[in-house]
């Protein structure tokens, strides 16, 4: 099912393609990034993987997607692990490098710390209202894109906006300032996809670079 959605999007000329899931092990994660890789090859389309950063770098992929909790231990060696947050001892270690590095921010301290480590991107959220977050708390809002997006001599990284986007919280992101949408529950329909590419192309931020760069302005 999930090389079928990727393939559907690399048919759509996506600009990135994430894998994340939590509940595989290395092996499982290795399988099915070889696949995406040789899928991805003939493309422009980046392929990044969630949190192993090792991983990435053993695959030659052309990212990693740093969690939150990663986030912090970077800048706080010290702090207990959290759990499905395993600690890969190649976070720290520049050996294991990326071309493309990104990180999961909930917050404008959270996104300083994704500059300071070197990111090029951060995804921001939850700005809406999603099912998966509710338990966490309220979401974060427009408001939280405007404050970020108006501090340029602290934070150059690009924001992209998560939580909650589709066609009208998605157009309410970009004109607070995002610089980028991403989503997960919307790329999977074709229509939502297609939208969504579209009205990034139309109305991302002009500080983007263009999409051969390696900056992703969406990423699934």
């Amino acid at each position: 099912m999930l090389t079928g959605i990727a393939d559907s999007r690399l048919a759509m000329n996506a600009v990135a393609i994430q894998i994340r899931d939590r509940r595989a092990d290395r092996q499982q994660l290795t399988e099915l990034a070889l696949v995406l890789k040789a899928a991805c090859a003939p493309t422009k389309v980046r392929l990044v993987l969630n949190g192993d950063r090792a991983l990435a770098s053993d695959l030659s992929l052309h990212g990693v997607h740093l969690t939150s909790a990663q986030l912090r231990r970077l800048h706080q060696p010290d702090q207990p692990d959290q759990p499905n947050q395993p600690d890969h001892p190649a976070e720290s270690n520049p050996a294991h490098s990326c071309p493309l590095l990104g990180a999961s921010c909930h917050s404008f301290e959270e996104l300083l710390l994704a500059e300071a480590a070197g990111a090029q991107y951060a995804v921001l959220g939850p700005i809406f209202d999603t099912p998966s977050k509710r338990p966490y708390g309220a979401p974060l809002g427009v408001r939280a894109i405007e404050l970020a997006q108006g501090r340029p001599e602290q934070l150059k990284l690009f924001v992209l906006a998560l939580g909650g986007i589709n066609i009208d919280t998605g157009t309410q992101a970009l004109t607070a300032g995002a610089d980028g949408l991403a989503a997960i529950r919307s790329f999977t329909t074709s229509t939502c996809t297609t939208q969504l590419c579209n009205l990034v192309a139309d109305q991302a931020s002009p500080r983007l670079p263009p999409t051969d760069s390696g900056l992703p302005p969406t990423l699934r």
